[in-house]
């Protein structure tokens, strides 16, 4: 079986667990990565993960703002659950070090919070998760735009391509998911005729940069 693991915590994940613990069949995890939870209660049968380095997504969109003055990296968050999301920032934290600044998350979902995050904001640059993230920074640099030093999104969408064609998005990470789901088959045929034995497989695709040398070429 080839499936994403759920990327919400709590309960859809219990749930899910319980389901795939009674499978029979070998588990390869796709897109979403497999939290501790998931690697412990699935044991032996998840054998491999096919997706981005969530942890290098978030490292390397830190390291592009380098050349941007700045004194806080914002980071738009509309699923606080989402496992990937997490690692994403994990990787932003560790390279934000090097610049010596903080990494403020703000919760996306509480508007009223969010706009008065913005409003008391000096100069920021902008990390966005995912396309949600990303229209959240772009409305952000329209509404304070001298407070927006820079916007780097992670995933790509026609709106984020065109901000990144309009030098409103320095450049997004893209994960590439059908060559995902391609490597994730191939992954899963090798464990079924034996060409693959190792108890566990991760199998990167992605991030890869996309600015406005290539857009054109990924969207």
């Amino acid at each position: 079986m080839v499936l994403p693991l759920t990327p919400r915590q709590g309960n859809n994940e219990k749930k899910l667990l319980s389901m795939l613990k009674r499978y029979k069949g070998i588990i390869v995890a796709v897109n979403v990565p497999p939290d501790e939870r998931a690697l412990c209660e699935l044991g032996k049968k998840l054998r491999g993960y096919v997706g981005m380095n969530e942890i290098e997504a978030g490292r390397k969109a830190a390291e592009n703002l380098s050349g941007i003055a700045f004194d806080c990296i914002y980071v738009p968050v509309d699923k606080p659950d989402h496992y990937g999301y997490s690692l994403r920032i994990q990787g932003i934290k560790d390279a934000a070090e090097s610049y010596d600044v903080p990494v403020c998350q703000i919760d996306i979902t509480d508007p009223k919070n969010a706009d008065i995050v913005c409003q008391v904001m000096t100069s920021g640059a902008f990390i966005s998760l995912g396309p949600v993230g990303t229209e959240f920074a772009l409305e952000t640099q329209t509404k304070y735009p001298e407070k927006v030093a820079g916007i780097i999104a992670i995933d790509l969408d026609q709106r984020t391509a065109e901000a990144i064609r309009s030098r409103k998005v320095i450049c997004a990470l893209i994960q590439h998911p059908r060559e995902q789901g391609a490597k994730a088959a191939e992954l899963a045929v090798g464990l079924l005729n034996g060409s693959v034995t190792s108890a566990y497989t991760e199998t990167f695709c992605g991030p890869t940069i996309v600015d406005l040398n290539n857009v054109s070429i990924f969207e």
